[in-house]
C-alpha cells in the first residue's frame, strides 16, 4: 500500500508539473523492469515438475557483455522462481533451465542519451532429467528508466529476463505461489 501510495504521489507530481516526459519517466521508474516473451517451442503442461535447477547462462556476445551478467541472469531467474511459483530446490522431477544472452543494449553503449532503454534477449531452455529440450523462448529484459539504469541498469534487465521466465512457466502449468495479504 505504500509503494502504491508513493508511486501514485510521483505519478501526480510529474503530470501536475505538465510534462509528460517526466511523467513517462515516474511510470517507468515506479513500474521497474519488464519483459517480452516469444515462445519458440511450447513446452508439455509442466504441472508435473516439482522442483526446478536453473544452470550457468553462456554469453555469444563476447566481451561487449560484461563478466558477470550470465550469473546474474540465473540467480535472477532462481530467485524469482522460487519467491513467485511453487517449484521447489529437490523433488520427484526436475525442470532445467539454462540459456545464453544473444543482445545486450545499455545506457553506457551510447543509447543513454537518446532513450533510457536498455535490454538483454536471451535464448532460454527448459529441459528434463534426459536433458532433452522440452521448451524454448526468447526472452527480453527491459529498463524504460534512467533512474534505475543509473543504480543497477544490469540487475535491472536481469530481473526482466526473470520475471519473463515466470511468466513462461506459469502460462505453461506451473503453480504460481500463492500472495500473502497484510494484516496492516
Amino acid at each position: 500500500m505504500k509503494r502504491t501510495l508513493t508511486a501514485f504521489a510521483l505519478i501526480l507530481s510529474a503530470a501536475l508539473g505538465g510534462c509528460s516526459m517526466a511523467v513517462k519517466e515516474a511510470v517507468h521508474t515506479v513500474r521497474g523492469s519488464q519483459a517480452k516473451v516469444i515462445e519458440l517451442k511450447r513446452p508439455p503442461i509442466l504441472a508435473q515438475y516439482d522442483s526446478i535447477k536453473v544452470l550457468n547462462f553462456t554469453n555469444d556476445m563476447g566481451r561487449v557483455v560484461p563478466q558477470n551478467t550470465a550469473n546474474l541472469i540465473a540467480g535472477k531467474i532462481n530467485e524469482r522462481v522460487f519467491q513467485e511459483t511453487l517449484l521447489n530446490v529437490a523433488g520427484q522431477r526436475t525442470l532445467l533451465i539454462s540459456g545464453k544472452i544473444v543482445y545486450l543494449e545499455m545506457q553506457n553503449m551510447g543509447s543513454g542519451m537518446l532513450s533510457p532503454f536498455e535490454e538483454v534477449v536471451c535464448y532460454v531452455y527448459l529441459g528434463n532429467s534426459e536433458k532433452t529440450v522440452i521448451g524454448q523462448a526468447t526472452i527480453a529484459g527491459r529498463n524504460e528508466s534512467r533512474v534505475r539504469a543509473a543504480s543497477n541498469g544490469l540487475e535491472e534487465v536481469a530481473d526482466g529476463v526473470a520475471k519473463g521466465v515466470v511468466r513462461w512457466l506459469t502460462e505453461n502449468g506451473v503453480a504460481r505461489r500463492p500472495k500473502e495479504h497484510n494484516a496492516h
